[in-house]
């Protein structure tokens, strides 16, 4: 930009680069006047993308008939302190033509929407990063005026509740505008659901699991049913048996809320109970069941040579979501540094492991401030004696699990890695046993050389019987 004989260049947005270049070169015009401007190419860390979050992890929004204008809103931010852009994903063709979104959030209708319900996602991009995030909007429109004898209910209920203890008065049968009347309850997810049910005041639920795997799978899990409203002024019908329903735990992959478009009818209600975790679960190790468990580590004499990358990588699952799943590794033992995110676990510079002795590492969940579960190791000395070095023409480190796991079962026994590095085929390819001799192995490529040992029953195995 040009102002007071001063030209400025700003940048507007990012743009990559190749790899080789070093400079660009802008020629600047003005008039008849002309410059050259060389910009450096230096190296950048490309942007850490942010968490995009709605203040709600979905909307319920209820209009009335003939609406219109603003009716409701929503709010994202990203963590980095961007600003977002909102946009919305609609499939009804019908709020296509009169449902919009400003950038502020707000939802407006251009032109009354037809009685019914309806669902939707609204997206927030960041202006920069171009990062998304989405929530789920649930949009009611009623009749604001009944007929005369005649008794209306809302077609859509979303509600949420904690697992674990039951709940009463879900929806409940007004005494007054609904004397004389009854729900009558029928499935949709899951189909042989058992914990709501309907009596003369309405709709209850007894405690639900949320990790029964009916609801367990879900994004955000939760039980949808159907109330039809009757009344002693009506002549009953019998309903046929449906035949249509999705079998038990498939419903597709719709793990989200389950509130597809719905057809008005005054006597019927849609709900959807969304079922709140709540942190009852512990984590639970990988391999717990065979703890303690065998860890090979180098004796002294031969950490300078062979300095493994870790003593373990430690996983731990957790039954529940969210924060009360977010894990966090630690440990008590003095020998001991363990990553509180990613389950590695390291020996000190100064500590002194010894044979047979046994380490505990725990995982608490809800960041550290909640359940905790444990595990064992036990440390098992290795010499020259048990180690072996492993070469594997063309692989690459991420290949090294699926290699030590076709081994261990080739052999039958646990073949695990102390170190791994990818060499160039200029350098020996070989099967080192150390004082045990080698093995050429020709290659045309690079290769992948592990360090390896093996346990049988908890006892490391000799390199004789390793290299066989």
């Amino acid at each position: 930009m040009y102002y007071n004989g001063v030209v400025t260049i700003v940048t507007v947005g990012s743009l990559t680069l190749p790899a080789d270049l070093s400079h660009v070169v802008l020629e600047l015009r003005a008039s008849n006047a002309a410059a050259v401007l060389i910009l450096e190419v230096t190296g950048s860390d490309p942007p850490i993308e942010p968490n995009v979050i709605f203040n709600s992890e979905s909307y319920v929004i209820e209009v009335e008939e003939g609406q219109t204008g603003t009716v409701g809103q929503v709010e994202a931010i990203a963590d980095n302190g961007e600003s977002v852009t909102y946009s919305l994903r609609l499939d009804n063709e019908h709020l296509q033509s009169r449902l919009s979104i400003t950038n502020d959030g707000e939802l407006r209708l251009s032109a009354s929407a037809d009685i019914g319900s309806y669902n939707f996602q609204v997206i927030a991009t960041t202006v920069f990063t171009g990062t998304n995030g989405a929530t789920t909007v649930y949009l009611s429109v009623y009749e604001t005026t009944l007929c005369e004898n005649n008794v209306g209910i809302p077609p859509l209920v979303v509600i949420d509740r904690d697992e674990e203890e039951p709940h009463h008065d879900l929806v409940t049968i007004n005494p007054v505008l609904h004397a004389g009347c009854h729900y009558n309850l029928k499935n949709i997810w899951p189909i042989d659901q058992q914990w709501l049910y309907v009596d003369e005041t309405g709709l209850h639920t007894y405690a639900i699991d949320r990790e029964h795997p009916s609801i367990a799978f879900m994004a955000l899990s939760q039980i949808k049913v159907e109330l039809k409203l009757h009344c002693n002024t009506e002549t009953r019908t019998k309903r046929s048996a449906r035949q249509d329903w999705l079998g038990s735990y498939d419903y597709g992959d719709n793990t989200w809320l389950l509130g597809n478009t719905i057809e008005y009818d005054r006597k019927t209600t849609i709900v959807n109970l969304i079922v709140n975790d709540i942190n009852d679960n512990a984590p639970i190790f990988v391999g717990k069941e065979n703890e303690p468990i065998a860890i090979g580590y180098p004796v002294p004499d031969l950490i300078s040579s062979i300095s493994p990358r870790s003593l373990i990588e430690l996983k731990a699952t957790d039954a529940d979501i969210g924060e009360n799943a977010a894990l966090m590794y630690w440990s008590t033992e003095s020998q001991l540094a363990v990553s509180s995110s990613t389950g590695f676990v390291h020996v000190r510079n100064d500590a002194q492991l010894i044979q047979d002795m046994q380490l505990v590492v725990s995982a608490t969940d809800l960041n550290g401030q909640g359940l905790t579960g444990t595990i064992s190791l036990i440390i098992k000395l290795l010499d020259i004696n048990n180690i072996a070095v492993l070469t594997v023409e063309n692989a690459f480190l991420e290949d090294e699990s699926i290699i030590l796991s076709n081994l261990s079962s080739a052999v039958g026994y646990d073949v695990k890695a102390l170190k791994s590095v990818v060499v160039s085929n200029s350098e020996e390819q070989a099967i080192n046993t150390y004082n045990r001799g080698k093995r050429d192995v020709n290659s045309n490529g690079h290769s992948l050389q592990i360090h390896v040992y093996g346990l049988l029953q908890r006892e490391p195995v000799l390199v004789e019987k390793l290299s066989e």
